[in-house]
């Protein structure tokens, strides 16, 4: 991701470690910075704004066309590239008893579905999505309290949505290990 002028550009290469030899796979722009997720498979990118609300955008690395996706952070394929887990806050409530409250989600990338999991109501609870388990049934989250430096790993089970507390401390992206 670079940026020329007004513009961010977005170029994907493949490239092959005997030789050297890069393919570009895909060249697209975007109206601000982000970075990147690529699907295992690398047929697709997520990208997420860095500004505001941000916003995430699915980049297809075959053709290079864009699908916004929403608001939405900390995006992260399971290990088929078939399911997109991330964290976005929602807005709940009518004036002036609107809370904000961030939730996890689930796209189906096959379908094209949205699934909100979790639907707690603590305005200060945070989400941040990290891996996926093998089988594509549960989701590493940490979270925490806004304010609190203090943060809590966790399994989300998706089907159940329980949440099986880990050892406190902090992950990095690929940290599933089974």
């Amino acid at each position: 991701v670079g940026r020329l002028g007004e513009v961010w550009w977005i170029d994907a290469y493949r490239v092959d470690v005997a030789t050297g030899a890069a393919t570009r796979l895909a060249r697209a722009s975007l109206d601000e910075q982000a970075h990147g997720v690529i699907a295992p498979d690398g047929r697709t990118a997520v990208f997420k704004r860095h500004y505001g609300e941000g916003g995430l955008t699915l980049l297809d690395l075959v053709d290079g066309s864009k699908t916004q996706l929403g608001g939405g952070d900390t995006p992260v394929y399971s290990s088929d590239g078939r399911q997109l887990a991330f964290a976005r806050t929602v807005t709940v409530g009518t004036w002036p008893d609107t809370l904000r409250l961030m939730q996890v989600f689930v796209a189906d990338l096959d379908t094209g579905t949205l699934r909100q999991v979790t639907d707690h109501r603590d305005p200060t609870l945070r989400f941040a999505t990290i891996d996926w388990s093998a089988d594509g049934t549960h989701v590493l989250v940490q979270h925490w309290n806004e304010g609190d430096l203090r943060q809590q790993l966790a399994i989300l089970d998706l089907a159940t949505v329980e949440f099986w507390p880990l050892p406190q401390g902090i992950a990095a992206d690929e940290a599933w290990f089974d």
